[in-house]
């Protein structure tokens, strides 16, 4: 996939290995957010926008075809509830790529809702401090905040009808690039340059061994 900031085209790979295949085609940005319940992928474009600092939304099957555009102008983050139905996205673009902290002005990002059969928007839970990366399992919504009391990038969980409730507790660090795992009930992130899993029913985080291999290993002497 097209990491945030570069621009490229999204592709998939099997879980397993095996070779990568193209999804998307377009000189554009395109930004891979959340894979859908049936199995599509949402995405972040600048294809359409009349400026490459904002992105609308799309949808594509994994072996590609003509996307199609969700009815909104602007958006960057994103995640569609499992009935197809209801929006989690954000309007403003997250911190991730940049330098800002602990800002809290007109430019913080905050988690909207919509109902894509009338397309009436309303804001998730009202906060003062950033929202992005919605994720969604089951109703519970997990995303990004700064909201903690040391106001780092953690995860954060809410449920309609609920206050958010905040799930990991990261105090000289920030939480980046999360992303759900469908039915795994985990969401993988990077930390201070680890790959880090939290396990959604426990709420523990356990860290990723990663194990790199090439194809081609080759042994060099060293001299002296």
């Amino acid at each position: 996939l097209c990491k945030p900031g570069m621009r490229g085209d999204i592709h998939v790979i099997p879980t397993n290995g095996g070779t990568g295949r193209q999804v998307t085609y377009h000189p554009g940005d395109d930004t891979l957010l959340n894979w859908t319940a049936d199995g599509r992928l949402l995405f972040a474009s600048d294809r359409e926008s009349y400026r490459n600092r904002f992105h609308q939304l799309y949808l594509v099957g994994p072996k590609g075809g003509l996307p199609t555009k969700l009815p909104l102008n602007y958006a960057e983050t994103a995640d569609l509830a499992a009935a197809g139905h209801t929006l989690y996205f954000t309007i403003k673009p997250d911190f991730q790529e940049e330098a800002w902290k602990r800002y809290d002005g007109g430019r913080t990002p905050n988690i909207w809702r919509m109902d894509l059969r009338t397309l009436k928007a309303s804001r998730m839970a009202p906060a003062a401090w950033s929202q992005s990366d919605p994720m969604l399992d089951g109703d519970t919504v997990y995303f990004l905040s700064e909201a903690g009391t040391k106001h780092r990038d953690n995860i954060f969980a809410w449920k309609p009808g609920s206050t958010p409730r905040q799930v990991t507790h990261f105090t000289n660090l920030d939480i980046r690039f999360p992303s759900m795992s469908i039915g795994a009930g985990a969401i993988s992130f990077n930390v201070g340059g680890r790959l880090e899993i939290l396990d959604l029913k426990s709420g523990e985080v356990h860290p990723v061994k990663l194990d790199i291999r090439g194809e081609n290993s080759r042994s060099a002497s060293k001299s002296e």
